[in-house]
């Protein structure tokens, strides 16, 4: 069993570490601090099972899950959860984005040999990390080239900002569809990703987004556009509501 420890407590981590040395079957394939280190890990090694600290040096273990459903894979890593907090609220969030099982920290057993004896307790029923190879989409980056040159046919140019907004929500939309967890919603989800990533607000980038849009409707192909957009559009402006676009030219990717 492959396992991704993200944790920043560097004592804690070397505890676990020694532990699974002597644990027959167990291997520690990468440590970090950082959620967002944490989230390319998982994408180079295809870990089986990943112990999580919900407080990081960098990020934090509610977004790490958050951001887990969202990449480029076809399987589910076990996720076992470690936390000082007691809250119901918390932990329900985690379980709602994707925690397996939570761990309380100062519950009188916890240690490192607890937590090995969850993993062994689920190790037949984790999921195998497929072969690369049997991905659709080789990587995030292969996808993105697709859905830019798609939108570039229909009058989306890759070069404007607000085309990049475009195509990571697409993005976002897509990765997401095939996990337990598919975006749903602009304003919880897109928006916030979009938001991190750019460093602008909502307000911005919904106007930026609805502006490329309506410019396409008006200099595009209009054959073009109805072969990868074959649904209705608002007749009062023209030209497509920005949720029914972005959801809808995500499904040329499915």
């Amino acid at each position: 069993m492959k396992i991704l420890i993200v944790e920043d407590d560097k004592a804690a981590v070397e505890a676990i570490k020694d532990a699974m040395s002597y644990t027959e079957g167990m291997q520690v394939v990468g440590t970090t601090d950082s959620a967002t280190q944490g989230l390319k890990l998982v994408e180079a090694v295809n870990p089986h099972a990943i112990i999580l600290d919900l407080e990081l040096n960098e990020g934090d273990g509610l977004n790490f899950l958050k951001n887990l459903s969202t990449l480029m894979l076809n399987y589910k890593p076990f996720v076992l959860v470690t936390t000082n907090t007691t809250s119901k609220t918390v932990h329900d969030i985690v379980r709602n984005n994707g925690g397996d099982f939570i761990y309380t920290k100062n519950t009188l057993n916890y240690n490192p040999h607890a937590l090995i004896s969850i993993l062994q307790s689920v190790d037949d029923y984790l999921e195998a990390a497929p072969p690369k190879e049997d991905l659709r989409w080789v990587s995030r980056t292969e996808l993105r080239k697709a859905i830019a040159k798609l939108l570039a046919e229909i009058s989306f140019m890759p070069s404007q900002l607000s085309v990049n907004y475009i195509i990571d929500a697409i993005l976002l939309i897509v990765v997401s569809h095939e996990t337990n967890h598919p975006v749903m919603d602009l304003a919880n989800d897109v928006y916030p990703h979009l938001m991190s990533k750019y460093t602008n607000s909502a307000v911005n980038i919904e106007k930026a987004m609805r502006g490329a849009i309506d410019k396409a409707w008006t200099f595009g192909d209009p054959k073009l556009l109805q072969k990868y957009y074959p649904f209705p559009i608002n007749s009062s402006t023209g030209s497509p509501k920005l949720k029914d676009f972005l959801f809808g030219f995500a499904q040329n990717f499915y």
